[in-house]
């Protein structure tokens, strides 16, 4: 699902006019990702960080564009998706111990 969103979203902002909002419709997709794969794993700080994902770069284009904007979304993004793979190993860590 995540995946089919992450195509159709963005064309679908190509093809009405918006492409600003191509970028950051993909990384929404991420941060709802997050925000299924928290449950599973039992790792709530992942699902706010989930949260935050999908919050921001769909704020992103009210405030920046061009290169900034992809600059934004792709640090916001990176900063998520690090920070859940630290928060994750954590658990993980501590399970095994």
């Amino acid at each position: 699902m995540q995946i089919a969103a992450s195509v159709a979203l963005p064309v679908i902002a190509v093809v009405v006019g918006a492409e600003e909002w191509a970028l950051p419709t993909v990384a929404a997709t991420i941060g709802l990702f997050l925000i299924g794969f928290a449950r599973p794993l039992d790792v709530r700080v992942v699902g706010h960080l989930g949260i935050e994902a999908t919050i921001v770069p769909l704020a992103l284009p009210l405030l920046a564009s061009g290169d900034t904007l992809v600059a934004l979304t792709s640090a916001n993004m990176m900063s998520a998706l690090m920070v859940s793979s630290m928060c994750c190993t954590r658990v993980a860590v501590r399970d095994q111990t």
